[in-house]
């Protein structure tokens, strides 16, 4: 039996099917039905409980088997081209990754022919490339500053990015820059560590020069600047002892170089320069006094700056005689310093190589000089009426005033040193002592290039 209508609910006739009572709706105000529309937006879920976008779209496609079948295989396409992406590198890729081990430097780069030029087939790659070539560059560089990686292989990566760079390019000249910093960087590196071992040795002008040449963008820089500032000192000091004892040489050569060093103390240097001059000008009248200066007229127009020793008699093991005299051009860095030769008497030479140093069978302590052809048109005949007996004349040397500048060590008086020239034709070889008046006679040439070091060639008078 039906339950009595309360008059609330209307009865809902059925299909002859007798239906349930529906439940009471739910009213905003006692008698009062809601819509339909207020009873769907009344069963609604609450925020708390809404379905998520992944969720509707779930439910979407589960009631949509076509086009769920779609969606699937269209995800199933994006998921393998992520992972053919990542796991296929691209051309760039592959070329950086081989610039990056140092493969694509010099004829490295043919092994990548086919990605260089899909690369450069495209503007928008090949721009893409040359701007990672350059991060690249920088991050190799970082590293090799961290001291993460050795100069060899840097040089090596850094040229294979400017391999893979567009010649001319922004990147091709950003890298050569690279290069060119990074060669500094090295050198930079290498003279603090000569600093540090010069230091440790006690040679502290030495140890000055080197930290001098460490650049600023060096780990090492500030505490190459604190030890110049602490040296600075004690070098002055070191060259006031000289100057008591009138070693005027030894102050040259210590101290010349870093006089004119702007990287030292300024205070320092000064006090330096002041002491170096000091006694050049002592060399230079001491020179003066012992030597023949003038200036010599080329044969090309001009004149040159000229120093000669007197003549000095030299003997040979064997009886054959010479004489020898030291010649200067302190103003040529090349051809500055030369010995002049005639031997007498003996078998006609040519002479085309002249040696000097400590050991008589075997010249040696750095003294393999070989001439530029000296004696070349030199030579004089039997008969000339300017020598007389004498057989043969030759220029040995043309020193270069680097080489020059060891002979001080070669002559200084603590072993019998030997002049040893050979012959341009057979193997004739002639050997000379080197007196002590010879050996002097060389040094004071020596010296008056040393008195001229700073000054312009007009300044490098004769009187």
């Amino acid at each position: 039996m039906a339950e009595e209508n309360n008059g609330m609910t209307p009865e809902i006739p059925g299909p002859g099917i007798a239906q349930p009572e529906a439940p009471a709706p739910i009213t905003d105000s006692p008698g009062v039905n809601n819509t339909p529309a207020d009873a769907a937006c009344a069963a609604q879920p609450s925020a708390a409980t809404k379905t998520s976008p992944v969720a509707k779209a779930a439910a979407f496609l589960k009631s949509n088997k076509i086009v769920g079948i779609i969606a699937a295989v269209v995800a199933l396409a994006v998921v393998l081209a992520v992972v053919l992406a990542v796991a296929i590198p691209s051309s760039i890729d592959k070329l950086l990754k081989a610039a990056d081990a140092g493969l694509t430097d010099g004829l490295g780069v043919l092994a990548y022919l086919e990605e260089t030029k899909d690369v450069y087939s495209s503007p928008r790659k090949s721009a893409k490339l040359e701007k990672a070539l350059q991060k690249h560059a920088d991050a190799l560089f970082d590293e090799f500053q961290s001291g993460k990686v050795n100069y060899k292989f840097a040089c090596s990566a850094m040229d294979s990015y400017d391999q893979l760079a567009l010649e001319d390019s922004s990147t091709d000249k950003y890298i050569i820059k690279l290069r060119e910093k990074l060669g500094a960087l090295n050198a930079s590196m290498e003279a603090y560590k000569d600093g540090l071992e010069l230091e440790e040795n006690e040679d502290t002008g030495g140890a000055l020069l080197q930290y001098a040449r460490v650049v600023d963008y060096d780990k090492s820089y500030k505490d190459a600047q604190s030890r110049i500032a602490k040296l600075s000192a004690t070098f002055v000091t070191e060259l006031k002892n000289l100057e008591a004892k009138k070693d005027y040489r030894n102050i040259v050569l210590r101290g010349y170089e870093l006089s004119e060093n702007r990287n030292v103390d300024e205070e320092a240097r000064a006090r330096i320069a002041a002491i170096v001059e000091t006694a050049q000008a002592a060399l230079k009248a001491a020179a003066k006094a012992e030597l023949t200066i003038q200036a010599i007229e080329r044969d090309t127009g001009g004149s040159v700056l000229m120093a000669f020793t007197e003549y000095s008699q030299l003997k040979s093991k064997d009886g054959t005689n010479a004489f020898a005299m030291g010649i200067l051009a302190p103003e040529e860095e090349t051809g500055c310093f030369a010995i002049k030769l005639f031997i007498y008497p003996g078998t006609y030479i040519h002479i085309n190589k002249g040696l000097i140093g400590t050991t008589y069978d075997h010249i040696t302590a750095g003294a393999n000089f070989d001439t530029d052809y000296a004696g070349y048109n030199r030579y004089w005949t039997w008969n000339d009426k300017r020598m007389g007996d004498y057989k043969a004349e030759g220029t040995i040397g043309d020193f270069s005033w680097e080489n020059a500048q060891k002979l001080y060590d070669i002559l200084d008086g603590s072993e019998q040193t030997y002049l040893k020239v050979y012959s341009e034709y057979g193997n004739d070889s002639f050997t000379f002592s080197i007196t002590d008046e010879f050996r002097a006679a060389i040094l004071t040439l020596l010296d008056y290039k040393l008195s001229l070091l700073g000054e312009p060639p007009a300044a490098a008078e004769a009187t």
